[in-house]
């Protein structure tokens, strides 16, 4: 009788290991964050950054913007009252747009600038100031339509699991001219996440250099 225990409970520790070692084959590894972004933007006509201004805008959900046509500035920014529409002061930017962004990237004279938030309130204004970014430009002629951008995720004051985003394009008077007009972009962090060719609807009214018609990201 003893002997037919033993042998039961030998064959029930090997099932035991058995159905173990099963198990563990089907263990799915979670996904890791990536650690830098890689944006292109691409124009319609060639792109001028000495001319105009091009804004990246991040936030952890839809970053808030406003027409194009209204006249535009970022958190910390000198800016021109007479330009602003009559009903808007410098707290409605605040209430109504700068709140909704976590940090962003401004090409401007050909340089990259990233200002960090949170942006909550216009008597911060002159406290937000912009860090130089370092990102060299690629040399590639072919690229003259084409705004391509590598920066670390540790340049972000706040990383979400998803990060929303908006390109945003400014005219030499300071009016907005073009934006993504999804209003739910946004890119997985996790490594390894790409988005190719997602394409804009083009406007011949606007200037070609500030007109998006495609734009990708990709996470390393």
């Amino acid at each position: 009788m003893s002997l037919v225990i033993c042998h039961s409970f030998v064959i029930g520790i090997l099932s035991f290991v058995i159905f173990l070692s099963g198990c563990a084959k089907t263990v799915v590894p979670l996904p890791s964050v990536g650690n830098q972004l890689t944006v292109t933007i691409t124009m319609r006509g060639d792109v001028d950054a000495s001319k105009y201004k091009y804004y990246m805008v991040f936030g952890s959900s839809n970053p808030v913007l406003p027409y194009p046509g209204t006249y535009f500035f970022g958190p910390g920014e000198e800016y021109d009252t007479n330009k602003m529409n009559v009903s808007y002061d410098l707290n409605y930017y605040y209430v109504n747009y700068f709140a909704t962004w976590n940090d962003f990237i401004l090409l401007k004279n050909n340089f990259y600038y990233i200002t960090n938030g949170a942006f909550t309130s216009s008597a911060s204004h002159t406290t937000y100031a912009p860090n130089y970014l370092d990102v060299r430009p690629t040399g590639d002629t072919s690229l003259s339509k084409k705004i391509v951008l590598t920066f670390y995720f540790s340049k972000l004051s706040t990383l979400p699991a998803d990060l929303y985003f908006n390109f945003v394009c400014i005219d030499e008077n300071g009016y907005l001219r073009d934006y993504l007009r999804s209003t739910d972009n946004n890119v997985s962090t996790n490594a390894g996440t790409t988005i190719t060719d997602k394409t804009e609807p083009t406007d011949l009214a606007t200037q070609p250099a500030l007109d998006i018609i495609s734009w990708g990201m990709s996470v390393q």
